[in-house]
């Protein structure tokens, strides 16, 4: 039912697509994720959706969150910034480590990060959708930055798992933030 109501909003917003797929998600409850993905001209946007929103539209024809993240999503599409072209800009990570936790922990190399997520090499086992508790290690000049945070898989290739934030507390983004910006603006002082 989901795609055909995607399919209709993409209509409505006289977007052409090739196919719509959904990707079943992870048991969480009520909140059970899933995955909605819309391809165009070789392009696509993914969209989160709750059971809770599958639910709603299933019982009403209708759910308002869902028709938003749904149109937000497809406006990337006509914009020419889809999924795969950020939207929050990822930097290259040096000197990066992060420690998975799923039912075992795992270390990892960090590859890139944003403020939307990262991208890391790590043998652990994980599929699209599965939850990921992460702590984040980065050396940033002479000191050590550790970030915990919640995280959901959203691609999976190769050794390398690319990771969406679902939780990250004020302070760790503050920190996150920060680290970011250094990067972006190297220091202009010369020793």
């Amino acid at each position: 039912m989901i795609e055909e109501y995607a399919a209709a909003i993409a209509a409505q917003m006289n977007i052409q697509f090739s196919k719509i797929t959904l990707v079943d998600g992870r048991r969480l409850g009520c909140n059970d994720a899933h995955l909605l993905n819309v391809f165009s001209d070789g392009k696509v946007v993914s969209i989160l959706a709750y059971q809770s929103d599958l639910d709603e539209l299933q019982r009403n024809n209708v759910c308002d969150r869902l028709e938003t993240r749904i149109r937000s999503s497809l406006s990337r599409l006509q914009t020419g910034h889809p999924m795969y072209k950020r939207l929050l800009h990822r930097e290259n990570v040096k000197d990066g480590t992060c420690l998975l936790v799923k039912n075992s922990l795992y270390i990892g190399i960090i590859k890139n990060i944003s403020l939307g997520g990262l991208f890391v090499t790590s043998n652990i086992p994980v599929k699209v959708m599965d939850r990921i508790k992460v702590s984040i290690i980065l050396s940033s000049d002479s000191e050590v930055i550790d970030i915990e945070a919640e995280t959901v898989a959203t691609r999976v290739e190769n050794g390398g798992i690319a990771i969406k934030y679902d939780y990250l507390d004020p302070k760790g983004l503050r920190t996150l933030k920060s680290y970011l910006h250094r990067l972006a603006r190297p220091s202009l002082c010369t020793h």
